[in-house]
């Protein structure tokens, strides 16, 4: 049987490789989504995908990716369009997409995401909604992640 390599791409002499395609365990209702980069990892967020479901609390909500670190905040993006009460919304992040959204009946969120950015290990990535209500929910978080050991 043929070897697969695992290998994606070298970067300061080690290996990045695929270790992440999975969904992230969503949060309760009304909690954002938050996952720590393990110690001795650093990682390239590739791409994530999610589903929001607002609850019938009229807010108007936004969406946000955050990475932050014991340094502060590394990476903040807030989507610039408005969810409302009651709305079903699919999100993809990704190196290269442009900044689009679509309402009425698509009602999806699209924004780039720097190319090859490093993620150190202890940061916390946390997708979530400003003026998060109790119902809303984050749902079908799935994340496409490189993985590099820096630990010696």
């Amino acid at each position: 049987m043929p070897q697969i390599p695992i290998t994606i791409r070298q970067q300061e002499e080690r290996p990045l490789v695929k270790v992440m395609y999975d969904p992230i365990v969503q949060p309760a209702a009304g909690q954002n989504a938050v996952f720590v980069v393990p110690q001795g990892y650093r990682l390239q967020l590739k791409s994530l995908f999610a589903t929001i479901i607002t609850d019938a609390n009229v807010a108007v909500r936004t969406l946000f990716l955050r990475i932050a670190g014991p340094n502060g905040i590394y990476y903040y993006f807030e989507h610039p369009f408005n969810i409302a009460a009651s709305e079903t919304r699919t999100i993809t992040i990704a190196p290269s997409i442009s900044l689009i959204a679509h309402s009425i009946t698509a009602f999806s969120a699209v924004w780039p995401f720097p190319a090859d950015y490093p993620i150190e290990e202890g940061a916390i990535i946390t997708l979530g909604l400003v003026n998060i209500q109790v119902g809303d929910q984050i749902s079908q978080i799935n994340p496409m992640l490189l993985s590099q050991f820096v630990a010696e």
